[in-house]
């Protein structure tokens, strides 16, 4: 890749060379290959925390939530009761 600290936008025109390269080596969020290594034994503890919670605790919806749209579905306002289980 030609100057890389410098902003080219043209760099990225079908008519470059290199695009196929530069389009490999661009993975914006981690993504791909240079993903975060422990993101796989994150989601197992999480997993395995879910799991352990609600093995040994009871959850009890005390009121019903009230709802809102934006882009995702919300819930607002609601009043859980957590108890151990025996």
């Amino acid at each position: 890749m030609d100057k890389p600290l410098e902003f080219l936008p043209g760099r990225w025109s079908a008519s470059n060379p290199q695009l196929v390269e530069l389009k490999q080596m661009m993975m914006p969020f981690g993504a791909g290959t240079r993903n975060c290594i422990g993101q796989n034994l994150a989601r197992v503890e999480l997993l395995m925390i879910a799991a352990y919670t609600l093995r040994f605790f009871h959850f009890e919806l005390l009121s019903e939530p009230e709802y809102s749209i934006f882009l995702t579905l919300k819930a607002t306002n609601v009043k859980v009761k957590v108890t151990m289980r025996e």
